[in-house]
């Protein structure tokens, strides 16, 4: 004899299965294409502060980094009173053959994610829809250049500009976001800056994203918002904030291990949402209980 699962049970049943799987499925953007890189604000082999003057003749600032760790490589003395941690959180700490390897794959992801856009200047009076921008084999900006960035109403574009050697940013730049999606923050967004040799952030400037270089210089004064990671990296009194999750979303890798920005939203749900959905469940869970017993 076959005894028919009342509706009610089965409704209950795939619910609770869904308000699991809201809880527990990954989203999209969850991890970062940096991977284990995604706990630094700075990461070097080697780190020195005020570039390659002598320091006699070299007033150099310390830097301040928030909302990451300072990464160096085994045996390293670069770095070493260079920067603080205004914040109490953070950490210098030795960069591990994971962060390395992790370092290599983000680099070379981004170096071959096809190109959507070619730019030869940034001017400041040009506005940039998500995509890929390749600059040639080296690029410079005017001092003063704002990155104006559109986002479309999209939660979770992306960003990627990229030089074949030298990557020159005047002093002075910006970066501004337009047409956001409502609600978005900046860990809803992607925006990378690659330079295959040397990329140079301009004195003063008040920047963001995450930069990717052999040899990174931070110019006086510079700020950004993200990351930067080098092979080299000199500093001089910068400020680097990592805090807001650094604009590493909108991009994922594609099962052959290449970038891809063709990134389905599935954001994690808030702690509130969280358990919200924990309280479904128990009455679901319930109902689903009593509804057996009923049958017994």
């Amino acid at each position: 004899m076959i005894t028919k699962r009342p509706k009610s049970s089965a409704l209950c049943s795939n619910a609770l299965v869904l308000a699991v799987g809201l809880i527990l499925a990954p989203s999209a953007w969850a991890s970062s294409i940096l991977g284990s890189m995604d706990v630094y604000a700075i990461m070097g082999a080697a780190i020195t502060a005020g570039g390659a003057a002598p320091a006699a003749t070299n007033t150099v600032g310390v830097s301040e980094i928030r909302g990451g760790d300072f990464g160096l490589a085994s045996g390293v003395e670069g770095g070493a009173g260079s920067h603080n941690f205004p914040d109490g959180a953070g950490a210098t700490v030795t960069t591990t053959e994971q962060n390395r390897s992790d370092f290599t794959r983000a680099f070379n992801g981004l170096s071959n994610i096809a190109a959507t856009a070619t730019a030869t200047t940034i001017d400041g009076a040009t506005t940039y829809a998500p995509g890929v921008y390749d600059l040639g084999t080296s690029a410079a900006t005017a001092a003063g250049a704002t990155f104006t960035l559109d986002a479309q109403g999209e939660s979770g574009a992306a960003w990627i500009f990229r030089a074949t050697t030298t990557f020159t940013i005047g002093a002075n730049s910006s970066v501004e976001f337009i047409n956001q999606a409502p609600g978005a923050a900046v860990d809803n967004y992607g925006l990378f800056f690659l330079a295959g040799t040397t990329l140079d952030l301009g004195a003063n400037s008040i920047f963001a994203g995450n930069l990717l270089a052999g040899t990174i210089n931070l110019g006086k004064g510079a700020s950004l918002n993200g990351s930067a990671m080098a092979n080299i990296m000199n500093l001089d009194a910068n400020n680097i904030n990592a805090t807001d999750g650094g604009y590493t979303s909108g991009l994922a890798y594609a099962p052959d291990g290449s970038l891809t920005t063709d990134v389905t939203p599935g954001p994690i749900p808030e702690p509130a949402s969280a358990v919200f959905l924990i309280s479904v469940m128990s009455m679901l869970f319930v109902l689903l209980k009593r509804g057996r017993s009923a049958r017994r």
